[in-house]
Parts: C-alpha cells; sequence; structure tokens
C-alpha cells in the first residue's frame, strides 16, 4: 500500500509501566520522539492528526514507552567503546506499539534510539532527547515498511 495521502491517528505514546530513572520527567522526551515521528511520516505522505475522540476511525498508531536510560560519557573516556557499551554508558530511549485499525493490528513496531555517550554530571537531557529522535525515525521507517507490505 502507497501510503500517501493517508490518514492517520497517532494516539499519544503512553508511559505507564514505562521504567524511567528517578528525576526524569518522561512527557519531555516523548514530545521529542513525538515530533520526530510525525516529521518524517508527514514528510512520506501520511496525513497524521491526532486523536478527536477515544475512538478513531481510520488507521490508527498507538504505542508505549518501555524505558528511557541515561547514559554517561563518563564511561565513554574512562573506558573507550567497549567499556561504555557494557557498563551501559549510552543513553536509551525504548518503544513498543502497533499501527492498525480499529479491528485489527495491520503489524507492530519496537524500536530503540541509541546515544553513546551523556553528560559528565548532572541529568544527561540532551543525550535522551538525542536517543528519542533517533527512535521517532526508526519508528517511522518500521510504520512505512509495515504500511508498504499491506
Amino acid at each position: 500500500m502507497d501510503p500517501s495521502g493517508h490518514v492517520v491517528t497517532l494516539y499519544p505514546l503512553s508511559v505507564e509501566g514505562a521504567i524511567v530513572p528517578p528525576g526524569y520527567d518522561a512527557a519531555q522526551f516523548v514530545g521529542n520522539f513525538e515530533e520526530q515521528l510525525v516529521k518524517q511520516l508527514r514528510k512520506k505522505g501520511l496525513n497524521v492528526q491526532p486523536p478527536t475522540g477515544p475512538i478513531a476511525e481510520g488507521m490508527q498508531i498507538r504505542g508505549r514507552l518501555v524505558q528511557i536510560k541515561a547514559g554517561s560519557s563518563a564511561a565513554w573516556f574512562m573506558f573507550g567503546l567497549i567499556g561504555a557499551l557494557l557498563s551501559g554508558g549510552g543513553s536509551i530511549f525504548e518503544v513498543e506499539g502497533a499501527i492498525g485499525d480499529p479491528q485489527a493490528a495491520y503489524g507492530q513496531f519496537h524500536e530503540t534510539g541509541r546515544m553513546s555517550y551523556g553528560s559528565f554530571r548532572g541529568k544527561n537531557e540532551r543525550g535522551i532527547k538525542m536517543a528519542a529522535v533517533l527512535a521517532g525515525s526508526r519508528t517511522s521507517k518500521s510504520i512505512l515498511k509495515i504500511l508498504k507490505g499491506r
């Protein structure tokens, strides 16, 4: 199916049950993810709309945040690439969800944005933001692949 011109309803990403480090507001990063997802889907011709009621007609995208992980570049600089990866030194933004209509899902997606560096001190909001944007781009590619396979 050619996605151009089709209307799709994007429901807000659910954060219920997500693993989020203490002191971080998931909503801030969900916005970065959703902005990138909408931008990429519109670039490919989809008419992405917010929900107008509890149940939308036609295609829908529903997803949930799985986890946010704040990385540290201290691990990167002290131990190099291998050490940073083994110690979990990178920022992670992980999502999962599905695209379909009210009757059935066309396909599911599970994407992770990873950034290999972070902040030496304080909160690593920049690394998480970049991971969220990357996850949004990857999710758009997965959704378009699902739609093209229909």
